[in-house]
Order: structure tokens, then C-alpha cells, then sequence
């Protein structure tokens, strides 16, 4: 994938809720191993491994969110 490369995943379960995963390639990375952040109801977290960075995006709890959060790490390193 090239730098500037961005892929997204949707998933929306029965009842409408929709996470979305996010992955961009880049050429470097300056960034925390994992961010939080909160906007009104929506809750993300944030995360580069080597060259790409992951962002996963959703209106679930924090906890749950970070649940698959580790998840997509695991799944993607």
C-alpha cells in the first residue's frame, strides 16, 4: 500500500450500530502507542504499528472499544 493509502472497514450489526476500523500507511510515525479520545458519543482509539496507523472509531463504551481495539493490534501485527 502506498504512503498516503487509506483502507476502512464498516461492520454494522443488526441493530444499526456501525464500528469502523480505519488503517492508513504512512512514512513515519510520531505517535503513542494508543490514544483515547471521546467526541460527545462517539469513542475512538489510535494506534501505529511500523509504517501504517490504525484508528478504530465507534459509539460503544470505552472498554468495549478497547476490546476490539487490542483485537484489530493482534489481528493486523
Amino acid at each position: 500500500m502506498p504512503a498516503g493509502s487509506v483502507a476502512q472497514f464498516v461492520y454494522e450489526n443488526a441493530n444499526g450500530l456501525r464500528i469502523t476500523l480505519f488503517a492508513a500507511r504512512i512514512d513515519n510515525s510520531q505517535m503513542a502507542a494508543l490514544t483515547f479520545k471521546k467526541n460527545g458519543k462517539i469513542n475512538s482509539f489510535y494506534w501505529p504499528y511500523e509504517r501504517m496507523r490504525y484508528a478504530i472509531v465507534g459509539q460503544l463504551g470505552r472498554d468495549q472499544l478497547n476490546t476490539l481495539a487490542v483485537q484489530a493490534y493482534q489481528a493486523f501485527s
